[in-house]
């Protein structure tokens, strides 16, 4: 049997975990997901909510689309990692694209790795664990 439930939701109730995405329907589902993970993730709708969120609290993990409007994913994560300059922020990129043709792209951004859309639990389950350690492992 799973154990879920608050000691799991305790074990990340202080993690910031910013999900940027202006995609709602994208939005809403990483958000559940991480959510049945014991997460509460931020959201933001484009990168200038996604840079403003990172200076509020810096965040553990950040999931980021590359296509959104005023400010990509791409020129977000240069900007946050500018801004923290001395902080390592697992940057992720969530994208539709994942060929080849945008890599030079993402290595400019810096980004920790890149996952494919649409998103599926076991693969959003493993970069969580990659990023904030085994304690996923638990949540089955």
């Amino acid at each position: 049997m799973t154990r879920t439930g608050p000691r799991t939701e305790r074990r990340y109730e202080r993690t910031h975990i910013i999900v940027a995405d202006d995609s709602k329907s994208n939005l809403l589902v990483l958000e559940a997901m991480l959510k049945k993970m014991g997460l509460c993730p931020a959201t933001a709708v484009d990168g200038i909510e996604a840079v403003a969120l990172a200076e509020i609290d810096v965040p553990r993990l950040i999931l980021m689309d590359i296509n959104m409007p005023r400010m990509n994913g791409i020129e977000a994560a240069i900007t946050i990692r500018a801004r923290h300059p001395n902080v390592r922020i697992p940057i992720v990129a969530v994208t539709a694209y994942p060929d080849s043709r945008h890599q030079g792209d993402y290595a400019l951004a810096e980004f920790d790795s890149l996952i494919a859309k649409p998103v599926n639990m076991t693969t959003l389950k493993r970069v969580v664990t990659d990023y904030l350690g085994d304690a996923t492992a638990a949540l089955g």
